[in-house]
C-alpha cells in the first residue's frame, strides 16, 4: 500500500471531478489518499507520492489554488530527491500554451530532483473531450 496526496489546480472545476475518479481508484487498490487543497511547500509529505492534476488559465497559467506552492518551489527551491510524483495536465491544444501549467509544474518539480513516477499525461480536449478514460488508462498502468 502507498500514500498519495492529490494536488488539483482547477479552473472551472472539471479537474476535481477527475481528481476524486482517481482517488476513488487509489482506494480500491488499497492505497492511502489525502487530498491538498491550496497546498504549500510545506504541506507536502516526502513519503507520499503527489499526484498532480491541473488544468492551466489564460496564456497557460499556473491556477489559483496551486500558486502558493509554485512560487514557494521557484522561491525557496528545496531538494526534493525524496518526493516522488506523477502529473497530469488538461489542455487544449487549439491555445498557444497547450498545458502550460502541468509543463511549468513538471519542469520545476524535476528541475528541484523530484522523481517521476511516470511519464506525465497531457489530455488534450480536442482528442479527448471526457478526459476520464485516458487518464484512468494512464493512472491504471503504472499504480502497483
Amino acid at each position: 500500500m502507498s500514500k498519495f496526496q492529490i494536488i488539483v489546480g482547477t479552473v472551472y472545476g472539471s479537474t476535481i471531478e477527475l481528481a476524486d475518479e482517481c482517488q476513488e481508484f487509489l482506494t480500491t487498490q488499497g492505497h492511502q489518499c489525502e487530498w491538498l487543497d491550496t497546498p504549500e511547500l510545506s504541506d507536502l509529505d516526502p513519503s507520499a507520492s503527489l499526484l498532480i492534476m491541473t488544468a492551466s488559465t489564460g496564456m497557460g497559467d499556473i491556477p489559483d489554488g496551486l500558486m502558493p506552492l509554485y512560487c514557494d518551489l521557484l522561491d525557496e527551491e528545496p531538494d526534493l530527491t525524496h518526493q516522488r510524483f506523477a502529473l497530469v495536465g488538461l489542455g487544449d491544444s487549439s491555445y498557444d500554451y497547450f498545458n502550460g501549467a502541468a509543463k511549468r509544474l513538471f519542469e520545476v518539480f524535476s528541475k528541484l530532483k523530484a522523481q517521476s513516477l511516470v511519464e506525465p499525461l497531457y489530455v488534450d480536449a480536442n482528442k479527448d473531450p471526457e478526459p476520464a478514460e485516458p487518464v484512468m488508462r494512464w493512472l491504471a498502468s503504472w499504480i502497483d
